[in-house]
């Protein structure tokens, strides 16, 4: 009797880890061959362009570069 109540959870709880770790697996795989079709390739993109043009032009730009910098430092902690 104990096994009818329960079988829906043993067959379910499975199946969600089995697509947690397909889903992760994808996305690494993802990000390694096509870094451009995801979020964390285009922001790195991004960033590797911004992070010169802050340095070339420093003198007009250097209190904007400290706030995103902070910003970013900000928006990991929460």
């Amino acid at each position: 009797m104990e096994w009818r109540n329960y079988y829906m959870d043993v067959m379910l709880v499975p199946l969600g880890l089995v697509m947690m770790v397909a889903y992760h697996v994808w996305l690494w795989h993802k990000t390694q061959t096509q870094p451009f079709s995801t979020t964390f390739g285009r922001d790195a993109h991004g960033r590797r362009l911004w992070v010169p043009a802050m340095i070339k032009d420093i003198d007009k730009k250097n209190i904007v570069a400290v706030q995103s910098l902070r910003n970013l430092i900000m928006g990991s902690w929460f």
